[in-house]
């Protein structure tokens, strides 16, 4: 508390309570708005104005003018001269013993405030200063600030203050959205432009519209050597890079220390480092597009690119397009990455459902978007440390940035968690002061600034973060495409940061890799409550134990695939943990019944592939191993028994090639159909690839890509299961489920014939070979 402030709250309170449209003030000692609004209200009221307000605005500087004009220790009145006391504390100069009496104290407060300024020392109080001193803005190095700015906001006052449209600078050495636009009315009044007139909408508008962008082309060129004379531009090019946060010193000439800093700053903004101070340059000081009309190599585009597009695109020089994960009509379509990648593109993800709106950034919305946004990315193949970037496609003001708009960014954070086999990292498209408030506190990881929108609040007095990679400079219509300069820290994706994904025979995406992509993420989500104790194996077998329920979790089913924490001696908080996880993902998982896109008995292919998993896939062994029980090996033990059952009449072989591997009602009764073949091969080669560590849903890109018909994963199989000399290991194989005595085989396979005769051995090698011929026959679409 600051006992002057609030020895000038109770002035403020006790003379003027009483009086219309004056607020009354908490006496907290306190500098704040409040208390400025306070004395701009007393001061409105000493004026005559009927309705005080918190603006400082025409009426009430028509009024200051008609008034005083300026005031001086014989141009004021007891009440206004308190005002300039209560004021003078707010800012921490010292007001003088007595309320309402001008003495040298005043005097001399505004020699300090003014040299403070950078404006001469006269003890007089303009309309600017005074409209000044009822703001927030402060006259000392504030934290945050630099000297270099805070000399260049000095330079500037003392230099322009006459001008019509140039208010009062702080000199705070803080680069703000007002600093800023000082500095372009300065440029501006360099370069010969009047007053803005209002009538013909031509003059001094403190923004880089075309006409100052002409004149700057022409006029504005500083290089090594230079030295001001009539025309300030040295000065002004040495202020503009100390706004941008380089230690430059405003001496007029274009010294070394200039040069470089020019080069260091070109170097940062991906401009040729002339070292001279051109207009690409300048544009790039001043504005946050820089030169709109700058070579870039980067675009985004809601439309998808095709290969003529992408290879006209790459001839106008662009490497890397920005395209979005999702929403239809502007989503990456099947085949377009490939497509990008041959063209010589590489890649960067974004993810945008509107977010143009403050009431889209929710932690909810955060959570929602960041999770469909770890399922899409996966679906299309971008694998781990891929960057995506997230869209705050509205002016945020500040104090937005680090409340809901972080509040969006932490549910987002907390989704993408959730992809533990697959993690990405966070990126975030906005103004330079959104990107930079999310960056410092640990939101995002990477930064796309959103430099086309000039005039948002959030690149107006914001210098470019320095870890930017990417800044959108323009549209071009024509080509429906925004340009972005890309910087050299920029890590968009190559074709080694990209999985090719299966696509269907008409390149589609394949429906079921994309559920299990789903499903991977859901379950991976589920361990995150205990990550050291369950894996991500484990959030695997979870998503195939989820597709078994209600068909293969019977209690025969669970000695055969158990559940993991029913390992004897597992300690107690592993079990719990293994439980949880499975339960969380329950919660939230498909049912087989309505996963798409699968061809094959998916239940069965999970049990499959299940049991591989625990037990082994006996990859090349002509034996039966435990691993084969819950697929192939007591299929073939179902079809033998329905032949027992149904044969009569026909031979082993002819019954075989019959129904092992139809289709329809009657196959299926046969115990090994179509649907049979393509789980057993299937969960096979899934088992495998997530025994050997893959994610499931990678295990289904590896198993499907390339091999979309299910024949071709059947000759897989085959090859993989039984080795170079397939056929022959078939057959042993195959006629080894009815002939091994060992009790892992021998005891299912009895539970399996359920009171029927077991195959001779001369039974076992014609029906092996009659199976080994039709699987044969199959794999090969004979």
């Amino acid at each position: 508390m600051d006992l002057q402030v609030q020895k000038s709250q109770q002035y403020l309170n006790t003379t003027y309570d009483s009086e219309t449209g004056f607020v009354a003030l908490t006496e907290d000692g306190q500098t704040g708005w409040p208390t400025i609004f306070g004395i701009l209200r007393a001061l409105q009221i000493e004026l005559g104005i009927a309705s005080p307000s918190t603006n400082f605005g025409p009426a009430t500087s028509a009024a200051f003018t008609s008034n005083f004009g300026t005031l001086t220790s014989s141009n004021t009145t007891t009440r206004v001269t308190a005002l300039v006391q209560c004021a003078f504390w707010c800012k921490g100069y010292y007001g003088g013993p007595t309320f309402g009496t001008w003495t040298e104290d005043i005097d001399g407060g505004i020699r300090m405030i003014r040299a403070a300024l950078g404006l001469s020392s006269e003890p007089s109080i303009p309309l600017k200063l005074m409209r000044s001193l009822l703001s927030m803005d402060a006259y000392t190095l504030l934290p945050g600030g630099t000297d270099f700015i805070r000399a260049g906001e000095q330079w500037l006052n003392g230099q322009y203050l006459e001008r019509r449209d140039f208010d009062v600078l702080p000199a705070d050495g803080l680069f703000t959205r007002s600093v800023q636009e000082g500095l372009m009315l300065a440029l501006q009044y360099e370069l010969g432009m009047a007053d803005y007139d209002a009538t013909t909408g031509t003059g001094a508008t403190g923004s880089l519209g075309p006409k100052t962008s002409s004149l700057l082309q022409t006029q504005g060129n500083v290089a090594p050597g230079s030295i001001d004379s009539v025309r300030k531009f040295v000065s002004l090019f040495q202020i503009a890079l100390a706004f941008n946060g380089y230690s430059v010193s405003v001496t007029g000439s274009f010294d070394s220390a200039t040069g470089s800093a020019v080069r260091d700053f070109q170097s940062f903004m991906e401009l040729p480092q002339t070292g001279i101070g051109d207009y690409q340059t300048w544009a790039a000081l001043l504005v946050s597009t820089g030169d709109p009309n700058r070579p870039a190599t980067g675009l985004d585009t809601n439309l998808p690119i095709t290969q003529e597009r992408a290879l006209s695109l790459y001839n106008l020089g662009y490497r890397v397009a920005g395209r979005y994960l999702t929403v239809s009509g502007k989503a990456i379509v099947p085949g377009e990455i490939e497509i990008l990648l041959d063209a010589g593109f590489s890649v960067a993800p974004i993810f945008q459902n509107y977010n143009n709106d403050a009431s889209y950034f929710t932690k909810d919305v955060g959570a929602d978007h960041g999770l469909q946004a770890a399922i899409r990315a996966r679906q299309l193949g971008f694998k781990s440390d891929t960057i995506i970037f997230f869209a705050v496609d509205y002016d945020a003001f500040g104090d937005e940035i680090l409340t809901i708009v972080a509040d969006y960014f932490g549910g987002i954070k907390e989704s993408l968690a959730k992809s533990r086999s697959n993690s990405f990292k966070i990126g975030v498209y906005g103004t330079r002061n959104v990107c930079q408030k999310l960056k410092e506190a640990g939101y995002a990881d990477a930064i796309w600034v959103s430099g086309m929108s000039t005039g948002y609040s959030g690149n107006l007095g914001f210098k470019m973060p320095e870890d930017w990679m990417y800044n959108q400079i323009q549209e071009v219509g024509s080509l429906n495409i925004d340009r972005n300069v890309v910087s050299s820290r920029a890590r968009p994706a190559k074709r080694e940061n990209i999985n090719p994904t299966p696509l269907t025979a008409d390149s589609g995406f394949v429906p079921f890799y994309w559920a299990m992509v789903k499903e991977a993420v859901l379950a991976e989500g589920a361990t995150l409550q205990d990550p050291v104790r369950v894996s991500i194996k484990d959030a695997s077998e979870n998503v195939l134990f989820g597709l078994q329920r209600g068909v293969y979790d019977t209690k025969t089913w669970l000695l055969y695939t158990p559940f993991p924490e029913t390992v004897p001696g597992l300690p107690q908080d592993t079990a719990f943990a293994l439980a949880s996880a499975r339960g969380g993902y329950f919660q939230v998982s498909t049912p087989a019944s309505e996963v798409i896109g699968y061809e094959g008995d998916l239940a069965h292919m999970a049990a499959t592939a299940q049991g591989v998993v625990i037990w082994g896939g006996a990859q090349g062994q002509s034996a039966v191993e435990v691993g084969d029980l819950g697929g192939w090996g007591l299929d073939f033990v179902q079809l033998w028994v329905n032949y027992k059952i149904s044969g009569d009449g026909i031979s082993i072989r002819d019954f075989v090639l019959k129904y092992l591997g139809a289709s329809g009602t009657e196959a299926e009764s046969m115990g090994f159909s179509q649907s049979d073949i393509i789980a057993d091969a299937d969960g096979w080669l899934v088992g495998t690839e997530i025994r050997n560590g893959a994610p499931i849903d990678d295990a289904v890109r590896k198993t499907f890509l390339e091999r979309i018909h299910w024949p071709d994963r059947l000759a897989f199989f085959t090859s993989q299961r039984f080795g170079p000399t397939t056929r022959d290991t078939m057959i042993t194989a195959i006629s080894n489920i009815f002939t091994s005595p060992w009790p892992w085989t021998a005891v299912p396979r009895e539970q399996f014939l359920n009171g029927q005769p077991n195959a001779t051995s001369t039974e076992a090698n014609e029906f092996a070979i009659a199976a080994t011929d039709r699987l044969l026959a199959l794999a090969a679409r004979d």
